[in-house]
Order: C-alpha cells, then sequence, then structure tokens
C-alpha cells in the first residue's frame, strides 16, 4: 500500500471516529437536559453534585460539549471554538452540535501525523492523534456524560442505558 493512501485512510478514519463520537456526545446531554427540564425540580438537578469538589450536573453537561469540541478541532490544526460563558447550556450544546457538524475529512488532512499539544488538568502534554483521541478525548467524553448520568440517577431520575447511549431499547 502506497504511504499518501495509508496516511489519507489513517486521517479518514480519525475524522470518522472524531466526529461521530463528538456529534453522539453532545445529543445525549441535550436529551438529559430535556429529561431535566421535564422533571418536578430542574434547578435542583441542574445543580446538584455527586460530591463537593466535582462539578454539578449543568457543568458535567457543558463539559461533555466542550470535550466534543476538544476530540475533534485539535486534529484539524484548528483551535476549538470557545463560546462565551453563558448561563444557556442549551445554545451552548447547539453551537458544539454546529462546529462538529462543519468538519470535512478534508480538514484531518495529516492529522494522523500530526502531535496534538494540549493541557489535561495540570499536565501539559504533546501525544500522537490516535493515542490522544482514543486514550484521552473519547474517554472524557464518556467520564463527563457518565458524570451527569450519575447525579440524575443519585437523585432518584429514572434515566436508563438508553438515555445514556441513545442506542439500547427498554421498557419502561
Amino acid at each position: 500500500m502506497n504511504q499518501k493512501y495509508a496516511d489519507t485512510a489513517h486521517d479518514a478514519a480519525l475524522f470518522h471516529t472524531a466526529t461521530a463520537a463528538a456529534a453522539q456526545a453532545v445529543e445525549r446531554p441535550g436529551h438529559l437536559l430535556d429529561l431535566i427540564e421535564h422533571s418536578p425540580a430542574p434547578l435542583e438537578l441542574l445543580t446538584a453534585r455527586l460530591a463537593p469538589d466535582m462539578n454539578n450536573c449543568a457543568g458535567q453537561l457543558r463539559t461533555t460539549a466542550g470535550f466534543a469540541l476538544r476530540s475533534t478541532f485539535p486534529l484539524t490544526e484548528r483551535a476549538a471554538p470557545v463560546a462565551a460563558f453563558s448561563d444557556d447550556l442549551r445554545a451552548y450544546l447547539t453551537l458544539a452540535r454546529s462546529q462538529i457538524a462543519g468538519l470535512t475529512v478534508e480538514n484531518f488532512a495529516g492529522a494522523s501525523e500530526r502531535p496534538i499539544s494540549h493541557q489535561a488538568g495540570e499536565a501539559r502534554l504533546v501525544q500522537d492523534a490516535p493515542t490522544y483521541l482514543t486514550l484521552l478525548a473519547l474517554p472524557n467524553l464518556s467520564f463527563h456524560l457518565s458524570m451527569a448520568y450519575a447525579i440524575l440517577r443519585s437523585r432518584g431520575r429514572p434515566v436508563g442505558k438508553a438515555d445514556f447511549d441513545g442506542w439500547h431499547g427498554y421498557s419502561r
């Protein structure tokens, strides 16, 4: 196999993996937000935390959308769009969704060979793109969405696996 073709195939695989996961990651917080808004005490749920030093539910949902942007844009050599902080979580999710939907496979040209330099908490890291995507960015999407889900479950909301991933089907 010719190297240029292999690099192009790897770049396309990174595009499809990153954008599919990121698109789902901004859809699920929107679904959970719908469930929260239709609950008896939405503000209580949005401000609930699993532990005092953790983000509240709204923060976990916002961070999920932020990681959706962080899992795609660094692979394109473009900075992830930074939305002005707003209490309008739904607007932030919509912005993230539209930014991710606007990415093309061409934006990922060279991604498989590009080092990704980024901050992870207080750690400054440089990782190859596949490692960055599969071992840092995508797990963080799941972590923050899981924390929001766990907060809702801990507050007695009847959310299940279908609400978390959008794929499972169960009768309630």
